[in-house]
């Protein structure tokens, strides 16, 4: 686990600035989880202004014909497309350079392969989602950490560069305004005629910054962590760096605009500036519409069918182009970890690329779905039709429309499986990804769609690992917020055919019209089958949908559920039995997860009890059935060596203390260290204590005793019954296991119920409850008796149970609840007995194992605690439903 410190600054909204909070980056900052209520109104937004941004282009483009924006795109060639492509590549070569100076500020080296890489990766693709640097943190924090970087360097890094952006676009907007200024229109009713006095004022907010920055000699303290300000050297590289970036990119969609634009490179450029940061602030993907809308409206003596042209050309160059590139970068690292050459020494960097895959392919797939569907709405090339018609009948070109209509509808249905690492998914992906290609060559003889699919497909055959759940495709929970993005997709389709067959006259008998030329009634039946697809999946989904039952684990689970327990290599397994818990199995059977239910939190006690290699399944099972029912997703006291697995769900953990494990193997009263133990052992033995192991079948008897030493146990000490992750006294449940009875002078006085794992792994202990009556030193005495009984019985490990609180980091970068925690276990011992445990299970000198609460973020840690706190005290009130 890598503590990780993000700004909100780097937060996907521009009115954020500075306040840092703490997060668990991982797989999850690719798809940034925000509150319930924020997450829909953010996407409804972005969709609103996606949707008034293409109203305003069909408004202002509306007497452009089709024919003249394909020529106009096609005239885009020679010269003015190489220049483009030049100074896209000169464009992310600069923006390398933002990782350069960040990794020399934090005086980290790293050989500049693994920096180019990671920087033109994380680039790519935050600009493939949105032009802010979020998506790009994600990358940035898989890979980096690979590489070696702590979890506060990769956040310095995601920092650094995200001022090293705003540095450069002050210096650049502030000398554009001031040096060459635009004339304002009229209606701005501004009390000036240019943008000069804007120019002024972020120059000399950009001064202000950097002296500053340069005067400050302490270390700069956001909360709780210490930052040192950049030297000159790296301030000035970053305004140079930044403001080269960005004149590159204003320079891709110059070049392919100059021979129609009548503005001066300079005064383009304040329009491009101001374009990109109202894009930036829309949420919208890439800004995509608004970016085009704004600068449509700012270039209006520019020919319509050019402008349009090349703006769509600029998308294909400057973030189309390089996302490919990024997706088989990705591919060739993944093809390395891969290699088992190089398998043994792949180590973090293996993790990390298998990290980032399915989010990269997710983001490719639907792409790549999206392209096929436009594609096939478009009228073809007549030269490349007839050249088809020497070698397909017509019927063939007909069918290929249909065929690929659905295929990219299923692209787009397939990308959030892949997202999700469905093995099926990438299979399907595969499949068809291969069909798109062929079809794509056939329909319309589109040879650039077909490469397209066919370097998707090569990239993704050697990510196969990285896709593990062994899940069938419509298992998978229905999402709304995707179903509604490609329903985005699928209208912006049909739109783009009705305006490309704008002219056409309408009328039933069109849909039955065949051949070459027939291209609208194409349109018209590619578009159908494309929506009864869709709607088919949708429906589909839906009759899946259904409400859980509410019924505690019963008899029947609980018996099905046995043989799995004493299969299992860790004691805690036994819990199950409380029958307070729900179970959740994997298909084969030979796996549970049990949880309950505290609010909207559902929390599983632990980690899958079962085989390892059924864990990633029954995992994102009970994710998504959490989701499906808006519960959060809690895993209690999970293990450090499969948390990966967590990650990879996009959820983040949280250190909670540590579990003492002593090795029974190794356990002895012999020795001088243990010669404390000896006098405990030697000082009952001489008072008269005993201990005996009461089989379950022999406990009738004593079952009185044991309920009157718990009753008055709870009684002194005003204690109630707990439950969840702590047992309860109940005959039926206790009467399961082997007892440990201590007797004094004949008497029983204490007993705890023992748990058993697998023959030679693991036993424990789940209550320990004592009267009045029984000596000092009769809890270390009962332990030091089942320790050695373990032994004889052939167990390896005696599992003590967790410290709460203990170990956490102390140090000033450690997190807050870390801070917090530790604050509360030096101190909090009059509300619980935190470093007496401690050192209570410390006398038999243990070895510590971490364990972790997993959940999906911080912002509802508090509300997540509270609801585990009412559930293990037994405050909890939902009753939780039984899913198999």
């Amino acid at each position: 686990m890598v503590s990780v410190t993000v700004p909100l600054s780097l937060l996907p909204s521009p009115w954020f600035t500075g306040m840092p909070i703490l997060t668990e980056l991982d797989d999850s900052a690719v798809e940034y989880e925000a509150d319930s209520l924020r997450r829909p109104l953010m996407i409804l937004a972005g969709l609103t202004l996606f949707v008034i941004a293409i109203l305003a282009l069909h408004r202002q483009f509306t007497a452009i014909d089709y024919t003249q924006l394909v020529g106009a795109m096609r005239a885009v060639q020679g010269s003015p497309l190489v220049i483009a492509l030049l100074l896209t590549a000169c464009g992310y070569t600069f923006v390398c350079g933002y990782d350069l100076l960040a990794l020399s500020y934090l005086d980290r080296h790293l050989p500049p392969r693994q920096t180019l890489i990671t920087s033109f990766i994380s680039y790519a693709f935050s600009n493939s989602i949105g032009m802010s640097m979020l998506g790009g943190s994600v990358v940035r924090y898989r890979l980096y950490s690979a590489w070696g970087l702590t979890g506060f360097e990769i956040s310095r890094v995601i920092g650094f560069c995200y001022l090293t952006f705003w540095l450069g676009f002050l210096a650049l907007g502030g000398a554009t305004f001031v040096i060459d200024p635009l004339v304002l229109p009229p209606a701005t009713r501004l009390p000036f005629e240019t943008v000069r006095p804007i120019g002024l004022l972020m120059l000399a907010g950009l001064g202000g910054i950097v002296i500053w920055m340069l005067r400050r000699e302490k270390p700069l303290r956001l909360y709780r962590w210490e930052i040192h300000t950049p030297r000159a050297t790296i301030i000035g590289g970053q305004i140079l760096v930044a403001s080269l970036e960005l004149l590159c990119a204003a320079g891709v969609l110059y070049a392919l605009l100059y021979r129609v634009i009548p503005l001066s490179y300079g005064q383009f450029l304040a329009i491009f500036l101001l374009a990109l940061i109202i894009g930036l602030i829309s949420h919208v993907p890439g800004g995509l519409g608004v970016f085009e809308m704004i600068m449509v409206a700012a270039l209006p003596r520019v020919p319509p069918a050019q402008l349009l042209g090349a703006l769509i050309v600029y998308r294909l160059v400057y973030y189309l182009l390089p996302l490919t590139l990024a997706a088989l970068a990705l591919a060739v690292l993944e093809w390395e970890r891969a290699d088992k050459r190089v398998r043994r020494t792949a180590g973090l960097l293996g993790d990390a690329v298998q990290g980032l895959t399915p989010s990269v392919f997710a983001a490719a797939i639907s792409l790549t779905g999206l392209v096929l569907l436009i594609s096939g709405v478009l009228p073809a090339a007549p030269a490349r039709l007839q050249l088809l018609d020497r070698f397909l009948p017509v019927a063939v070109i007909e069918g290929s429309h249909l065929l690929s209509a659905v295929v990219g509808v299923l692209l787009l249905v397939l990308g959030r499986s892949l997202h999700r690492r469905l093995d099926a998914a990438w299979l399907s992906a595969i499949v068809l990804l291969a069909m798109g290609s062929l079809l794509s060559l056939m329909r319309d003889g589109g040879y650039e769609q077909a490469i397209l699919l066919a370097l998707v497909l090569v990239a993704l055959l050697p990510c196969r690992d990285a896709f593990y759940r062994r899940s069938p495709l419509l298992e998978e929970q229905f999402s709304l917020t995707w179903l509604l993005m490609i329903t985005a997709a699928i209208g912006s389709t049909i739109w783009l055919g009705l305006y490309a067959y704008r002219s056409i006259d309408y009328t039933s008998q069109i849909w039955w019209v065949f051949g070459l030329d027939a291209h609208a009634p194409r349109f018209l039946r590619a578009t159908a089958i494309a929506a009864i697809t869709l709607l088919v999946y949708t429906t589909v989904r839906l009759m899946q949908a259904s409400s859980p039952p509410l019924d505690p684990a019963n008899g029947r689970l609980l018996a099905d559920a046995h043989p799995i327990v004493k299969a299992n290599d860790r004691a805690a397994a036994n819990l199950v039995f409380l029958g307070d818990k729900s179970l959740i199995f994997s298909d084969d059977n030979r796996t549970f997860l049990m949880y309950a239910i505290s609010g909207r939190s559902w929390i599983a006690m632990g980690d899958p009890v079962g085989p390892v290699k059924e864990w990633p399944d029954l995992l994102w099972h009970f994710r998504e059935f959490c989701e499906e029912y808006q519960g959060r997703t809690i895993f209690y006291q999970v293990h450090p060596e499969m948390i990966d697995l967590y990650l990879d769900m996009g959820l983040t953990s949280m250190k909670i203390g540590e579990e003492a494990r002593l090795s029974l193997k190794d356990f002895t009263l012999d020795g001088p260290g243990r010669r404390d133990l000896r006098q405990i052992a030697a000082g009952m033995e001489r008072e008269g204590v005993s201990v005996s192991i009461v089989p379950p079948e022999g406990q009738r008897l004593v079952m009185p005793h044991l309920k009157r030493i718990s009753d008055n146990w709870c009684r002194d000490r005003n204690a109630t019954e707990k439950g969840f992750s702590l047992g309860w006294f109940s005959p039926e449940y206790i009467s399961r296991f082997h007892l440990a009875t201590v007797r004094h002078e004949r008497r029983i006085v204490a007993f705890a119920a023992i748990w058993q794992a697998a023959p030679g792994t693991e036993m424990a202990i789940d209550f320990l409850r004592y009267d009045d009556h029984a000596p000092d030193g009769i809890m270390e005495y009962l332990f030091i008796q089942l320790m050695l009984w373990g032994k004889v019985q052939g167990y390896s490990w005696f599992n003590l149970g967790m410290a709460p609180l203990a170990d956490l980091d102390q140090d000033a970068l450690a997190p807050l609840w870390n801070r917090l925690g530790n604050l509360v276990y030096r101190h909090g011992e009059h509300f619980y007995n935190f470093q007496s445990l401690r050192q209570f299970k410390e006398k038999f000198a243990p070895t510590w194992e971490p364990r972790y609460l997993v959940f999906p973020r911080d912002f509802a840690l508090p509300i997540v605690l509270s609801d585990l706190t009412r559930l293990i005290s037994g405050g909890a009130t939902a009753t939780p439903p039984t899913h198999r």
